[in-house]
């Protein structure tokens, strides 16, 4: 009986992405360098939050946001597999859509584990602050939960469109949907009512919920059903377009 992962199959893919500096400096470097600019080196870093202080909430969001980078990266090699006709190799052996699909998410989320690892290093000997040991634990699981999420949205861009299409595409509209997500600047008013319903919003409240408990300003607070909700309502659209594409692209012309 065939699992739903292979080990093996998942490990050539994850080793093949360790190979690609270029992907690591901006998956790994880049959000650790803005965490340093904006929560280490600003006059309000140290400036107490409900459990912690900013330091610490813009750790989380630059290690979701490394975590988001690192998994939907993953649509440019998708993609190129896609175009070179390797789905459709693997598409008359008995490894099926559903295992594609688990072995790509699992190799996302493993290299989307570096970047939040090395920004949550980088924050506990900087200035971040949390009120209880726990809640480190608690992003770092928060922001994995993000790229699993956003390892479905890297390939279901891979699926629908071409391999260079899908590379501008993915890393594009991902700086779009961080800044609706609240992620970059503080929203308001008509832009944070839209921002609430676009995909990276609920995994940003999560990532940052055990700094801030969902609070937004001092009037607006997010419940954790509706970030939950929000970030499961995505997976579930970007897993069936994942499936839609798959099928599309492996079906004879």
């Amino acid at each position: 009986m065939s699992t739903l992962i292979n080990p093996r199959y998942v490990w050539l893919d994850f080793a093949r992405q360790l190979r690609m500096p270029v992907n690591l400096f901006f998956t790994i470097i880049l959000p650790t360098v803005m965490y340093v600019v904006f929560g280490v080196t600003q006059d309000y870093a140290t400036q107490a939050t409900l459990h912690g202080n900013v330091s610490a909430m813009m750790m989380a969001s630059m290690a979701v946001y490394g975590a988001v980078t690192a998994t939907s990266s993953l649509a440019g090699t998708a993609a190129l597999e896609q175009q070179t006709g390797w789905r459709r190799q693997l598409a008359l052996t008995p490894y099926t859509s559903a295992q594609f699909i688990a072995g790509k998410v699992l190799m996302a989320m493993s290299v989307a584990a570096l970047p939040v690892t090395v920004v949550l290093l980088t924050g506990a000997v900087t200035n971040a602050e949390l009120a209880a040991w726990w809640r480190w634990p608690a992003i770092w699981g928060l922001c994995m939960l993000g790229a699993m999420v956003f390892s479905l949205y890297g390939l279901a861009i891979a699926t629908w469109f071409r391999s260079e299409e899908a590379v501008g595409l993915a890393s594009g509209l991902l700086v779009v949907l961080f800044f609706l997500g609240n992620g970059f600047l503080p929203l308001s008013g008509l832009m944070l009512e839209i921002g609430r319903f676009t995909p990276a919003y609920g995994l940003i409240g999560l990532a940052r919920y055990p700094v801030l408990e969902g609070i937004i300003d001092p009037d607006a607070t997010d419940p954790l059903w509706f970030l939950a909700a929000n970030m499961g309502a995505w997976a579930l659209i970007f897993a069936l377009l994942t499936a839609l594409g798959l099928k599309r692209g492996t079906a004879r012309q």
